[in-house]
């Protein structure tokens, strides 16, 4: 226990030590309606799309798994 403690205590240290800079990168304090911005959005627009497609494609597989093992144990 005491040593869950002190490791809380060191990294709470550490985050407030790093200040605003641990909080986000430049582009995003600087927030202008420049093209970098607009890449950065688009950017990750098209990450959290991919993200989803295959977290989806994963559970389809996974439920498509299961109903046919569910079909084929005539037990379960």
């Amino acid at each position: 226990m005491r040593r869950n403690s002190q490791r809380l205590a060191a990294i709470g240290s550490c985050w407030l030590a790093a200040g605003a800079t641990a909080l986000a990168c430049p582009i995003c304090f600087q927030v202008e309606d420049a093209n970098t911005v607009a890449g950065v959005r688009a950017g990750v627009i098209v990450l959290m799309s991919v993200t989803v497609v295959v977290l989806s494609a994963v559970a389809a597989f996974s439920i498509r798994i299961w109903r046919n093992e569910k079909v084929s144990r005539p037990d379960a």
